[in-house]
């Protein structure tokens, strides 16, 4: 029998839009200086815990990259298909024995709904889970460096990274941070969530273009993990894994492009009932959910 670990409000972070505003400012400058102390990551913490830190665009209008325009009526079909995937692979965390902490960072719709409609949809699906109010970066957002997608992915890390220590100073022992329109569709081997291994993408068979999928941290390498992310300059794709341990053996029983992928265009149709998917599944049916937004104006 499956155990359901809840948080409750009492013991969930909050905080405002001035702060989102002050950790999205913070991380173009740094600090690289503000971690905890290595051996932080090494004292051991009961129940364990994961931290799933879900980032970037939600309710994409189409398969293809860099769509602009979300949260219209089939983009709500392959969001909640999606969503579903991430359902079971944290009840397989539950399985295991693992709580479940989600932090969530996303971006306000664009074009085809209110523009928190979409924000407020996942805040209710993921809502179980929520250690702190879904957080909304809106595109007035200030943006630093040559290449402003990359940047921002940089920052996007980032302000989940300081949510996370702000929600819960003790280190998790896991932390696996993915996007909302990557989907898992395998069940992942139980090896992923046991030892000092830690995975890329990469690692974990998917293509070279799609090696910003995620990122699964052993706990005891956390805190290196966190300054490689929060220092002044962070660091591209998965180059905060570098030079930590992984497990080509455990790694090896993911089939290749089988576990983190993203939707496949059929998703985008309407959905059937049976399915599994969260509901509601109509924006305007979605009970006002707390989220906070910085930039819209």
């Amino acid at each position: 029998m499956r155990v359901l670990f809840l948080v409750t409000c009492a013991t969930a972070l909050r905080y405002d839009a001035a702060q989102l505003e002050a950790w999205w400012n913070a991380s173009a400058a740094g600090p690289g200086d503000d971690c905890p102390p290595e051996d932080a990551c090494r004292r051991p913490v009961a129940p364990p815990r994961v931290a799933l830190l879900l980032r970037g665009e939600s309710f994409r209008a189409s398969a293809a990259q860099h769509t602009r325009d979300t949260c219209t009526e089939k983009s709500l079909a392959a969001q909640a298909r999606v969503t579903a995937t991430h359902y079971r692979l944290i009840e397989w965390m539950e399985d295991l024995g693992f709580g479940v902490d989600v932090y969530g960072l996303t971006r306000p719709c664009h074009g085809g709904a209110d523009h928190l409609a979409g924000p407020r949809l996942l805040a209710s699906w993921y809502e179980r889970w929520l250690r702190a109010p879904l957080g909304l970066i809106g595109h007035r957002a200030p943006a630093w460096g040559p290449t402003s997608s990359l940047q921002a992915q940089k920052q996007f890390r980032r302000v989940l990274v300081m949510m996370m220590r702000a929600a819960r100073p003790k280190p998790y022992d896991y932390v696996l941070m993915t996007r909302f329109d990557i989907a898992y569709v395998g069940t992942p081997p139980r090896c992923l969530l046991a030892g000092a291994a830690s995975y890329s993408a990469r690692s974990l068979r998917a293509p070279f273009a799609n090696q910003d999928f995620l990122q699964l941290v052993a706990g005891r390498h956390v805190c290196r993990w966190v300054c490689a992310v929060a220092r002044s300059n962070g660091c591209g794709w998965d180059g905060c894994m570098v030079g930590l341990p992984s497990n080509a053996t455990c790694a090896s029983l993911v089939p290749k492009h089988g576990l983190a992928q993203k939707a496949p265009e059929a998703w985008w149709s309407r959905q059937s009932s049976g399915e599994g998917l969260p509901a509601p599944l109509a924006f305007d049916a979605v009970p006002t959910k707390e989220v906070v937004a910085a930039f819209m104006t």
